[in-house]
């Protein structure tokens, strides 16, 4: 796994959320060279039975050098029922990504989660969507 931060060790144990769909971080990446994109990545998990210490959220992807996993945020659960995680990271890629995922990090095995919403979209996206909400609202 490579990342521009190293995974603490109370954070390898994971579980998948979500694949990523294609279509969030298949526009306009080049194909061959080194490029980067950021993504806004939030969380709203839902737990069975209260959880205690970590917990976090990553942002896995693969591209031509192999797999990646950047931590996207991480607090301490004390006792919580239910945890908001959010952030943003910055993704170096090379070549075209191939695959995308979102994984909850820190929780025993035998945890159920439940993901109330996820959400994850490229910065420039975000950019975009806040010009046009705001050229509206001027009528």
């Amino acid at each position: 796994m490579g990342s521009g931060h190293e995974i603490p060790a109370n954070l390898l144990r994971s579980c998948l959320l979500a694949e990523v769909p294609a279509s969030t971080f298949h526009s306009d990446t080049p194909r061959q060279a080194p490029w980067f994109s950021e993504y806004n990545v939030a969380a709203w998990l839902g737990f069975r039975y209260p959880i205690t210490g970590a917990v976090g959220i990553l942002l896995e992807y693969t591209d031509q050098q192999g797999e990646h996993s950047l931590v996207v945020d991480e607090c301490s659960a004390a006792d919580g029922l239910q945890l908001m995680l959010s952030g943003r990271v910055q993704v170096h890629a090379s070549g075209r990504i191939k695959r995308m995922s979102v994984r909850c990090c820190g929780i025993d095995n035998t945890a159920s989660v439940r993901v109330d919403e996820l959400f994850v979209q490229r910065v420039e996206e975000s950019a975009a969507l806040l010009r046009r909400a705001k050229f509206a609202s001027n009528f």
